[in-house]
């Protein structure tokens, strides 16, 4: 009860703070004043009557964000029609320097709620997930760590509820603009591990070194199987389980479920530190807190980012040939799938700005691209790869929008093929055998204000499932990110 009770205690500290701060007219924080409009505030809520500069002063930042897509499924798939998908992110990011004195520290807690239907198994049947903000509806507690930087934050140790998606492999300039999920994790990596990405973190450990500027290396271990229930068991014979971690709060550390070890060397050069790509603030949101412009020169020489990493899952995975022929009831099937031991994957992420506009700090063009490979034996996609173009402010005027064209390929493991083949040819069935999966995106991101971004969409997905049983999907939406 002590650490809650001391929270408690600080937030009843800062509250009165604030409003003895407020009757002196303590405005010299670097929040910005609210604005004559609404439409000139840094959030929607804004300064809060200059609570938050208080709050900002101690060195708390709020992060309030709410997505909202409504979609619909205009041709092909399994059902067409519309539907609604939300997501409501409430976190919290604490200086641990200005308010308890505690040098190099960072302390980050945030929850969600994702709402609405799940389109790509009710209405699509696509493998890569069409929507990066798909989830079960139930309120959750996402991440909660804390962070220590030292040695001029060339060293830093973080520790807690962590995901891998937020550090590792993520396209930080571009791919956020997107809304098909394999612009975050790649599509090989989600589709084949239990990994904690979003909605899911899970305990863990990570390090990141970096000796010289732009260049760095991280690595991070995580709990195996944070929910089960989602995200089964792969080991050969595994029973299935119950176990949903719907509330992001069960921290049961299982040795049967393994751990997930992950590295990563990455080199940035020419970077624009306030992530100006980005609506909204994220984990690799390079930002010092409560800062929100930095000034850009336009001199600077072109951005560019670059990693490779690994994945090593520890745990048992069963036979992907043995498991498929179960899946599909084949008289050829084993009693027990054959133990493939330990998985892995290997990445690479790029980023590249390609040209700038005249005088200009971020209007232009650049492209991106994710691609994984893991071994086929144990994977049912083999290889993925993301990538395409995005281009800031094509539109006079509009210097802050942007325009992205992308497309997300999965290929399927020829050891699925070979099981269905097999079992067709055995059992005289006619199932369809899996090969590969595309999808193509386009999107426009309209800033309405700083705080309102709107996103036009339109996805179209090839071969949903990986197969031509079910017509080729087109999906139309528009996204409305807000920040209170």
């Amino acid at each position: 009860m002590r650490p809650t009770v001391s929270i408690q205690t600080t937030i009843l500290l800062l509250l009165a703070q604030s409003v003895a701060q407020l009757q002196a007219g303590d405005a010299s924080e670097p929040w910005p004043p609210d604005g004559a409009s609404v439409w000139d505030r840094e959030v929607a809520t804004g300064d809060w009557g200059g609570l938050r500069r208080t709050f900002l002063k101690h060195g708390v930042v709020f992060n309030f964000t709410y997505a909202a897509d409504p979609m619909t499924v205009a041709a092909g798939g399994l059902r067409r029609g519309a539907f609604y998908n939300g997501l409501l992110d409430l976190g919290t990011d604490i200086d641990a320097e200005k308010l308890l004195g505690w040098k190099g520290g960072h302390l980050h807690a945030n929850a969600l709620y994702p709402h609405g239907e799940n389109g790509s198994a009710s209405r699509v049947g696509d493998l890569g997930t069409f929507s990066n903000i798909e989830a079960y509806d139930t309120y959750r507690l996402y991440e909660l760590w804390v962070e220590q930087s030292l040695f001029d934050d060339h060293f830093s140790l973080r520790a807690g509820q962590i995901t891998f998606d937020s550090e590792f492999a993520v396209l930080d300039a571009y791919g956020g603009l997107f809304v098909q999920s394999g612009f975050g994790a790649p599509g090989a990596i989600s589709a084949n591990l239990p990994i904690p990405i979003y909605p899911n973190a899970a305990p863990g450990i990570r390090i990141r070194l970096g000796p010289f500027h732009g260049l760095a290396f991280q690595a991070a271990i995580f709990d195996g199987n944070s929910a089960p229930g989602l995200t089964p068991d792969p080991s050969p014979n595994a029973a299935p389980s119950t176990e949903f971690n719907r509330h992001g709060t069960h921290w049961e550390l299982r040795p049967e479920q393994g751990s997930l070890w992950v590295g990563e060397l990455s080199y940035r050069f020419n970077q624009v530190p306030e992530e100006e790509l980005s609506p909204t603030r994220t984990t690799a949101d390079s930002r010092a807190l409560g800062r929100f412009t930095i000034p850009v020169a336009s001199e600077r020489g072109l951005a560019g980012s670059y990693e490779a990493g690994f994945l090593h899952h520890t745990d048992k995975f069963a036979d992907l040939y043995d498991v498929t022929l179960a899946n599909l009831g084949s008289t050829l099937a084993p009693s027990v799938a054959r133990d493939r031991g330990a998985n892995t994957a290997f990445y690479i992420n790029l980023e590249q700005e390609l040209w700038r506009e005249t005088d200009s700090a971020t209007q232009g063009l650049g492209t991106f691209a994710h691609l994984v490979w893991m071994p086929p034996s144990q994977n049912l996609v083999g290889f993925s790869i993301e990538g395409g173009l995005h281009y800031q402010g094509l539109i006079p005027g509009r210097d802050r929008d942007s325009i992205g064209l992308g497309a997300a390929h999965l290929r399927i493991s020829d050891r699925v093929g070979a099981a269905v083949d097999d079992t067709n040819r055995r059992d005289g069935t006619f199932h369809s055998r899996p090969e590969w999966e595309t999808t193509v995106e386009i999107v426009y991101r309209y800033r309405g204000a700083p705080w309102l971004w709107i996103q036009p969409h339109v996805q179209y997905v090839i071969r949903p499932g990986g197969t031509t049983d079910h017509a080729n999907a087109l999906i139309i939406g528009v996204r409305t990110n807000i920040s209170f």
